[in-house]
């Protein structure tokens, strides 16, 4: 499965917003960092879909 992800840091509330087939926005609290913030869209956005975290392969960010 692929699918887009927007990603809106330093967000006051963290959620998922569905905005059509195949494409999320992804509000994160953490800074772009070390990963923390690509780690939490991860976190955030399995639990939406009911999927374990294992299941994600392959992410890329720019």
């Amino acid at each position: 499965m692929k699918i887009q992800v927007d990603v809106k840091l330093h967000a006051k509330a963290e959620e998922v917003v569905f905005v059509k087939e195949g494409h999320y926005i992804v509000k994160v609290h953490q800074p772009p960092v070390d990963g923390k913030a690509n780690q939490r869209v991860i976190e955030l956005l399995a639990k939406h879909l009911c999927m374990y975290l294992y299941f994600w392969g392959h992410v890329t960010g720019s």
